[in-house]
């Protein structure tokens, strides 16, 4: 298996180079690139030894895909997907900083696993499931008869009227997280050939699919509901190896195809390679736009010296209480990108990596990698102690990709 994992991370090496240095000519942003593309894969090959799927899987799959595949996508175009222009150097100094993140992370990583308890689930007592149940419920039925069949497709609102942002996330999550966990309660609960059992279960699946369908809820928050899933009943089952490939395979064949089914077969798309490689020119992946966005109003605007960090914990208080309350990373950024560059919409995401940068620059990069790859240092060292602490290390490893995606106030 080690043979095979070696193998594979290999393969992955090479054709990431041969596809880096036929896409771009700059010889210092391609060393850059296959230096950053060398320690992604170091990495995967660490956590590919792995017999669970585990955060450093997610963690190099996340840093593959956006700060290598649509750095090198989006680098051949003439503006980001932000509006922002493309520039050469202002690529190879984000490079040089993701390259450092990814290096002090790697280092920094405790490579002694702890045994999952991998063959046990919580035990959710009756009392429990049917609470979560009757809320499930009680959300389906209250947004079904306010906005009908059509919140499924997007046009709808789980809460009206002028409430602020703060308020209106926070209802969000919790309508999002009850709906959810009540289907992992009622899952957890099956009975082999029970009909009431699995009448249960198909409910809550219903209310989980027109609350959080793919119409109205973004593929991140999708993708979590997934990652969970599968890592939570099926982690014995399905190796790290068989998760990357389902992976890749979910980004580069299902979205895509996703795509050509929602605008119709009969349309002049069709699949190809180029359908694959053209998402990644999206707004879906502009984490590493959102960065270099993020350098720039550093040098024009200075460091923030932890006040982003500070909003985020306090992210409840309304701004009308506290007069001055630092704005989300996102919503800075997207501000600046709508003053000076005509982008018509301030709602974007921003990275971990820029949180780290935007308050304390370069040493921020290396300060908050370090405290990352702590931070799961301790979640996989007390993962052995109560299968509790186990959930949480699998509800943390299932949000990453929201997480450093960002921005972190969102997230939050």
């Amino acid at each position: 298996m080690q043979l095979l994992n070696f193998s594979t991370v290999t393969l992955l090496f090479f054709a990431s180079t041969v596809f880096i240095l036929f896409q771009i000519s700059d010889i210092i942003l391609s060393m850059l690139l296959i230096i950053n593309t060398l320690i992604i894969c170091i990495g995967f090959y660490f956590s590919l030894q792995r017999k669970i799927i585990n955060i450093d899987l997610i963690y190099w799959i996340f840093n593959y895909l956006f700060f290598i595949i649509a750095v090198v996508m989006q680098s051949m175009e003439l503006y980001f997907p932000t509006t922002l222009p493309v520039n050469i150097d202002s690529i190879i100094f984000g490079q040089l900083i993701i390259s450092i993140w990814n290096f002090v992370f790697l280092v920094s990583r405790n490579r002694e696993s702890n045994d999952f308890q991998s063959n046990n689930v919580l035990v959710i007592s009756k009392n429990v499931s049917t609470f979560y149940f009757l809320l499930s419920t009680m959300f389906f039925f209250y947004i079904f008869l306010n906005n009908g069949i059509q919140y499924f497709y997007g046009y709808g609102s789980i809460i009206n009227g002028n409430v602020s942002q703060p308020v209106r996330l926070l209802v969000y999550s919790m309508v999002h997280g009850v709906v959810f966990t009540n289907f992992i309660f009622l899952y957890s609960r099956r009975k082999k050939g029970s009909l009431i059992s699995n009448i249960f279960i198909v409910i809550g699946l219903l209310q989980l699919i027109y609350i959080m369908s793919p119409f109205n809820t973004n593929r991140f928050n999708l993708g979590f509901i997934i990652i969970f899933f599968i890592w939570y009943f099926y982690r014995k089952s399905i190796s790290t190896y068989k998760f990357l490939i389902i992976f890749f395979l979910g980004i580069l064949v299902i979205f895509p195809l996703l795509d050509l089914f929602r605008y119709g077969f009969d349309s002049n798309l069709t699949f190809s390679l180029n359908t694959s490689l053209d998402q990644f020119k999206q707004l879906h992946f502009d984490a590493f736009a959102n960065l270099l966005a993020t350098i720039e109003y550093t040098f024009e605007y200075g460091l923030l010296l932890g006040g982003n960090f500070l909003g985020t914990l306090l992210f409840f208080i309304p701004s009308s209480f506290w007069e001055g309350k630092p704005e989300g990373s996102g919503t800075r950024i997207g501000d600046y990108l709508m003053d000076n560059y005509g982008l018509n919409f301030n709602n974007l995401s921003n990275p971990l990596v820029s949180e780290f940068y935007l308050s304390f620059g370069m040493i921020g990069i290396i300060i908050g990698a370090y405290i990352l790859a702590r931070v799961v240092n301790k979640l996989e060292k007390n993962t052995s102690k109560s299968l509790q602490n186990e959930i949480l290390y699998g509800i943390v490893l299932s949000y990453l990709f929201i997480l450093l995606r960002g921005s972190l106030i969102v997230a939050f």
